[in-house]
């Protein structure tokens, strides 16, 4: 509980893109960029199960894309994002169709002169579709996409076995992009809109 806590005042200072929302990595990451921060250093987890992505469930690649199958449910990130935090802080995220089973991501937040950044990929691995998280310097957390939460359109990502966050959640309206960062009933949550560059 604490350490959820902890987690949710790191997103209200900096930002959910942070590396401690996303993969709850250890405090020496965190604390580097903001000396009064102390946040958890939990183990990585491996993504929980969950049942195969619905086949009526589909999204048209980016233009330019190569997306296929799977991969095309999520294919509609792709692009240049940006947004800012009720603190001012501004996070920027960028997606990329790699090959047909790959998306390559990439996270930052700046706050003043303060830079975070996070390595993100997405896999599909036979009908599942992974989300990694990889802060600079820190350990990987994978969270699967949930077909049963998940549409044309939006995605959400799980992996109940996670400290915090246990989803994150995507949703493509226009040219914007809504994310949602949470975890279990009790916890902090956070969602904030970036927008296309």
């Amino acid at each position: 509980m604490e350490a959820a806590r902890a987690l949710g005042l790191a997103v209200l200072t900096l930002a959910p893109s942070l590396v401690a929302c996303r993969s709850g990595s250890g405090s020496s990451q965190v604390a580097a960029t903001t000396a009064s921060l102390a946040a958890p250093t939990p183990a990585p987890a491996s993504a929980s199960g969950s049942p195969s992505p619905s086949p009526t469930s589909s999204a048209a690649p980016a233009a330019g894309g190569t997306a296929t199958g799977s991969l095309a449910l999520v294919a509609w990130l792709e692009g240049s994002w940006q947004g800012k935090q009720m603190d001012d802080a501004i996070v920027d995220e960028t997606w990329k169709v790699t090959g047909p089973m790959t998306m390559t991501g990439g996270g930052k937040t700046t706050k003043g002169g303060d830079v975070l950044v996070e390595h993100l990929r997405i896999e599909v691995r036979g009908e599942d579709v992974i989300y990694v998280a990889t802060p600079g310097g820190g350990s990987t957390t994978e969270f699967r996409r949930d077909p049963r939460i998940s549409g044309a359109t939006f995605a959400t990502f799980v992996n109940e076995a996670h400290d915090w966050p246990t989803h994150i959640r995507y949703e493509r309206v226009g040219e914007a992009l809504k994310v949602r960062v949470h975890g279990r009933p009790d916890q902090f949550e956070t969602s904030f809109t970036l927008t296309r560059r």
